[in-house]
């Protein structure tokens, strides 16, 4: 049967959050499965709004409107009426196959089991992320151990987004290494003719000067790995190059929620922005002062794909197939400055690792190459 058929069953797709918005890697990762998949094949069931290009069942009510700690969205499909609406839709069309975004989507079947085979999208090791922040004996961290073992022991197959996650998923669970493959997260590839230097408007101008300008995507800001990040930029990054150089850097900050304490005048939040060109663009250098956290961080291959320098941690970069002092430099929290100073003061090597990194997104993280890496690994589903 072909992908295209009036008669071809639907893949679900299921998401705790809803991905209308690529706001986050998160919801970029769901949104290029979505692409690869195709709107004649996906049906999307997520949190309403429904999604203005691919068929969605749209459930209420949305707990992830409640920040207080964690994202109590990831309940959503614990909620009994949203739970019954996914069986019932489930017994109705008979999709081919069910692609979970989460472990926290497996909720509904977690009792019966699922009724057609079910992959598996981990953006992370939701379990390693967890204990890092909460330690592992915190009962919220045996919660999601417990649920993202049954979740990986019940998938047909799991899907990666690096080779560092796939071992440790194997490690932790016992599981067959060859139910997982690794289909890595990516990024657009601009060309030539969109890269170069370009100025911002007028009043943001006049606060940048003539300072390096740094560049920060947080995309979720309260999300903690990112929190950590900002405040390592304002609390020790920033008054270390003070120091070494007076007034000499600005660092731009994109994401939301703003944060609402009080930041330094070299620090600019611009919130939540449209599109990355205009600062890409802008930036002389981009950061990923990331301490925790799992999975691989589209940030970082964003910047590379601009053809930026970067610094980042061996955590931040932990998952890509990058070299320090080839694509990018890596830097531990205490070297981060200078890293930094070192790169603003050698133009010819920042060029240089921004020529590299940008190789590389085009030979191995380009989102049109992972949209068929998806597609050959789904192919039993697709027909």
């Amino acid at each position: 049967m072909n992908p295209g058929h009036a008669g071809a069953r639907p893949v679900a797709v299921l998401s705790y959050y809803n991905v209308n918005e690529a706001c986050s890697g998160g919801t970029r990762r769901v949104s290029e499965l979505l692409n690869a998949i195709g709107p004649d094949r996906a049906w999307l069931l997520q949190p309403r709004p429904v999604h203005p290009a691919f068929r969605t069942d749209g459930f209420r009510p949305d707990f992830g409107a409640r920040r207080v700690g964690i994202n109590w969205g990831m309940f959503n499909f614990f909620w009994p009426p949203t739970a019954r609406r996914v069986r019932r839709w489930i017994a109705e069309r008979k999709p081919a196959c069910l692609v979970l975004d989460s472990i926290w989507a497996w909720a509904p079947f977690a009792r019966r089991g699922a009724p057609c085979p079910m992959i598996l999208d981990a953006q992370n090791v939701d379990a390693a992320a967890i204990e890092e922040r909460f330690g592992p004996a915190h009962p919220f961290s045996l919660l999601v151990a417990r649920c993202e073992a049954r979740t990986v022991r019940a998938a047909a197959l799991v899907l990666a987004c690096s080779e560092v996650d796939r071992d440790g998923l194997v490690a932790r669970y016992g599981l067959d290494p060859a139910q997982l493959r690794v289909v890595p997260n990516g990024a657009e590839y601009p060309k030539e003719n969109e890269l170069g230097f370009r100025r911002l408007d007028e009043d943001l101008e006049a606060k940048l000067g003539t300072a390096k300008v740094l560049l920060f995507v947080g995309g979720k800001l309260d999300y903690q790995p990112n929190a950590e990040g900002l405040a390592f930029i304002r609390d020790r990054l920033l008054p270390e190059l003070e120091r070494r150089q007076p007034g000499g850097y600005r660092v731009l900050v994109v994401g939301a929620p703003v944060p609402k304490e009080t930041m330094p005048a070299n620090i600019l939040c611009l919130g939540r922005l449209p599109s990355l060109a205009p600062v890409l663009r802008r930036a002389d250098i981009c950061l990923a002062p990331i301490f925790s956290g799992s999975g691989t961080r589209l940030k970082i291959l964003d910047y590379l794909a601009w053809g930026k320098p970067v610094v980042a941690t061996p955590k931040g970069a932990e998952g890509i197939a990058c070299r320090d002092g080839d694509h990018l430099a890596l830097a531990s929290a205490a070297d981060f400055a200078q890293a930094v100073e070192r790169l603003a003061q050698d133009p010819e090597s920042a060029v240089r690792l921004g020529r590299n990194g940008r190789d590389l997104i085009r030979a191995r993280y380009a989102w049109p190459a992972i949209r068929d890496h998806w597609r050959a690994e789904l192919a039993p589903w697709l027909g």
